[in-house]
This record gives C-alpha cells, structure tokens and sequence, in this order.
C-alpha cells in the first residue's frame, strides 16, 4: 500500500476498466510524494522535504531504506527545503503556512519564526540559520531558533531566490530562478554581487566538499559547476528537465531530486 491510497482509501486509485481492457503494474509506487529540498542529516541519511505530500523522508543512501521522519498530518506542513546544525536540528521551511520549523533529536517541533511568505531556500552555515522566500520581491534573512530576537533581513526585492548555501569565502550565494542568475551576499553588510547569468530557471546553489559552487538547471536538466571568480559554467551532468535540488555527500558523490520523475 502505498501513501495515496492510506490517505484517500482504494476506490480513489482504483482504476475502472472497461469491457475488453486489461491493466498491469509495470513499476512499484513511489516510495515518494515528490521531491524538492534535501540535505545529509547528522546521522549520515539524505533528508528529502516533499512539499506537496507535506512530509520528510530520511533515506539510507547505501541500502536505499527510508523512513519517513515528519509525516503528512504531522505538524511540519508543506516542507520545501531541509538544513541541520551540529546539534542535529532540522529546520524545514514551510512553504504554504509562511513559517520555518525546529525538529529536535527527540521528534519535538517548534515554530522558529512566521509571516514569512513562500519561505523556500534554507541552510545552516557556521551554525547560524538563513532562509529566503521564493517570489517577486523576495527577502534574505538570518533567523534565531534559541532565543527571541526577530528575524534580521539581509537583503529584500529579490527576484524569487531559492536553494541557498554558504560559501568558502564566507558569503551566502543563492539564485534568482526566473532570472537565470547567480547571486552571493556578504552576511553582515547585505552586500550583493552577481556571480553568473545566462542559466535556465537555477533552482538552487550549492558546493562540494571541496568548495565549488554548483547549481541544477531545471528548464533543461543541466547541473553546471561555475567558478566563482569569473561566473564561467561547466556542464557536469545532465538529466531530464525538472530538477529541483541537490546535495552532495562527504565523498562528493551527487544525489538530485527531481520534481517531475
């Protein structure tokens, strides 16, 4: 059984066939209910936020077991993208509820912090916590989830920002999906500085254990390394369009999710 049918019973995906027609499953269900957001958890497993099927699934990336960890009906709702501290928190962003969430080790879930429309991109980077909202005019912050100051905006009126990471030099890059573009900013100043231009619908920025900036294209499947210094791109993988994030592990082996497949 899969999650579709435990939610909405066996006559909703039952097919009916009419007189003369047969039917064959060619394919398991998907262990899945769509891909986005993900990152290695403390624990060593790939943490995938599936925001349409409103839960998290951790999955052993060896044995290919998964668990699901946040539950649709939980209290997480709707999670886009997933990051942890050194203290194995998970902090998800919530995307259609405006808020970002705390998972503790022990399964207890706070609120970090609301009024954060389409909240998308998150990461832990020095173990300080930052997040973005993906839309028109979009914003930058850094949040607190262990005491009660409010949310510090970095940078405002971006241009639908979404998978972000810390970089090498010490500054948060991210993307502008609908512009096709790169950006980094300096974390104090909120300083920003384009890194690259001329990509297809960039869902995310993200480096490899060995620190080089790379980002999926999901308009055409293209995953590209980019150097930061000059914004020039190299194709190092492709797949069918639709990517939505990445993650690398600590041997710099390259794990996708795919919004489509």
């Amino acid at each position: 059984m899969n999650r579709f049918i435990a939610i909405h019973g066996e006559q909703a995906v039952t097919p009916q066939l009419a007189k003369g027609w047969q039917l064959t499953q060619v394919t398991p269900p998907s262990a899945l209910f769509g891909a986005n957001g993900m990152q290695f958890g403390t624990d060593g497993r790939l943490y995938v936020a599936q925001a349409m099927g409103s839960q998290v699934t951790a999955i052993d990336t060896t044995t290919g077991e998964h668990e699901v960890i946040a539950p649709n009906g939980g209290p997480i709702t709707g999670p886009d993208d997933v990051a942890f501290d050194s203290q194995g928190n998970m902090y998800s962003t919530e995307v259609m509820s405006e808020q970002v969430s705390m998972r503790k080790p022990n399964g207890e879930v706070t609120i970090v912090s609301d009024g954060l429309p389409s909240a998308n991109g998150v990461t832990v980077f020095n173990d300080r916590l930052f997040i973005d909202e993906h839309r028109p005019g979009g914003r930058l912050f850094e949040l607190y989830p262990h005491d009660d100051r409010p949310p510090r905006q970095i940078a405002d009126n971006l241009s639908g920002p979404n998978a972000l990471a810390g970089g090498p030099d010490g500054k948060l890059y991210f993307p502008l999906v609908p512009e096709g573009e790169i950006w980094r900013a300096d974390l104090e100043t909120g300083e920003l500085e384009k890194v690259t231009e001329g990509l297809f619908h960039p869902t995310a920025a993200k480096f490899t254990p060995g620190g080089e900036l790379v980002s999926p294209q999901a308009g055409n499947g293209e995953v590209v390394k980019i150097d930061t210094d000059t914004g020039a791109k190299t194709v190092i993988a492709k797949v069918r369009p639709g990517i939505d994030n990445l993650a690398f592990d600590a041997d710099g082996n390259l794990f996708l999710s795919h919004f489509v497949d």
